[in-house]
């Protein structure tokens, strides 16, 4: 089983690298749907493989063991990860670069135009997405813990999915829009400082 968990991470992570790589040189959300399809599939099976092993593990313990290992995995519930930690592409394969705009020294006009946009386009979209992944994986992992299983969650982790396929491409429209809009070595040296942070 973690022969099978590791595997699908190593390649969810391979894909997520692939991915940032091919957008930050400019694919398109279009250009990527398949890849991110396979890294939806990958970070599924993924979880499918935890929540397996959380039964087991369930089914192997007694009653007073599973229910100390549970009061310890509820607590590391509560100390869970920024939102951005829930998109399906994590900052550190593809980090967000509008806050590095500022650094850039960019036109007036183009810091204000992706500014805007970010204001408009990217945040009130792409905040609300992130935290509904953050709350839905959290109710995931309490409903695991309690017993559920793969498929009896089947319809949030379902919708896991989705809410983290929309994050994907509402980043990736975003890095498609800077680059459109600043000048190629402007953009490169952005995509530098971004990429040096990450």
């Amino acid at each position: 089983m973690r022969d099978q968990l590791q595997s699908r991470l190593e390649q969810a992570r391979a894909a997520e690298q692939g991915i940032a790589q091919a957008a930050l040189a400019g694919a398109t959300v279009q250009q990527l749907a398949e890849r991110l399809d396979r890294l939806q599939t990958l970070k599924r099976e993924a979880a499918q493989v935890q929540i397996d092993a959380a039964q087991r593990i369930r089914a192997q313990l007694s009653a007073a063991q599973y229910a100390q290992l549970r009061q310890r995995a509820q607590a590391s519930l509560a100390a869970a990860p920024a939102p951005a930690e829930y998109a399906l592409l994590l900052p550190g394969h593809l980090p967000h670069l509008m806050p590095f705009v500022a650094q850039l020294g960019a036109s007036a006009e183009h810091q204000q135009s992706l500014s805007r946009y970010a204001d408009e386009q990217v945040r009130p979209a792409l905040r609300p997405r992130l935290q509904q992944a953050q709350q839905l994986e959290q109710e995931i992992g309490r409903a695991v813990l309690d017993g559920r299983s793969a498929g009896e969650l089947a319809p949030q982790l379902g919708r896991l999915a989705q809410l983290r396929r929309e994050a994907a491409e509402i980043h990736l429209r975003c890095i498609a829009h800077v680059r459109q809009t600043l000048p190629p070595e402007q953009y490169a040296r952005l995509v530098a400082l971004a990429t040096a942070k990450a």
